[in-house]
């Protein structure tokens, strides 16, 4: 590579989109957030709206995004196949647990899923016994953990964890401070349009 020339995997998406970032023999999702990180502070600023925007880059992130994101969710899934569980229903779980009574709506909201699909899932985790779904104040629905939902969750929690360490774990904590502050203010921006 010569000096001064880019050769980040964003700046050749081809390399990143095709499951390992081709040519550097690494791949994972903390390459891709590595990448997305770097991929915020490069590129070609442009303004829009008053605020800089990296043209070329700005696609390659929300698609590193998206991968990082799936990446690490196909990891937790078949952490918790065995369990009859994947990290949706674990972040339900979650939910639920430290917010005892939550409505469908709010429940909804804070996992980042529609009423409806909230529904069919709280629906399956009540047919197997993990929730109770019970009537609250002007009849909203509210959940509630069994005690076969505590115990799922109290399993599922290390694993999900141990799965993230390993996935992150390459990250130095500057890094997933960073990463951590980065998501935080686009994730913010986000709850502005639900």
């Amino acid at each position: 590579m010569s000096p001064g020339r880019d050769e980040s995997p964003l700046r050749h998406p081809s390399r990143v989109l095709c499951g390992r970032t081709r040519g550097t023999g690494q791949s994972g999702p903390a390459l891709w957030i590595r990448e997305l990180i770097r991929g915020i502070r490069l590129g070609l600023p442009q303004r829009r709206g008053g605020r800089e925007v990296a043209e070329p880059e700005i696609l390659t992130v929300g698609l590193l995004l998206k991968r990082a994101y799936q990446s690490s969710k196909a990891a937790v899934d078949a952490a918790l196949a065995p369990r009859g569980s994947s990290l949706s229903q674990w972040v339900v779980l979650e939910q639920i647990a430290s917010r005892p009574d939550v409505s469908a709506r709010a429940l909804a909201r804070v996992t980042y899923q529609t009423e409806q699909a909230l529904g069919r899932l709280a629906m399956r985790l009540a047919d197997r016994g993990l929730i109770e779904r019970c009537s609250g104040p002007a009849n909203v629905v509210g959940h509630r953990l069994t005690p076969e939902g505590r115990r799922l969750l109290a399993e599922a929690t290390p694993v999900v964890h141990d799965v993230l360490s390993r996935e992150l774990g390459v990250l130095g904590s500057g890094e997933l401070g960073a990463l951590r502050r980065l998501l935080e203010s686009v994730a913010g921006r986000g709850e502005d349009h639900s």
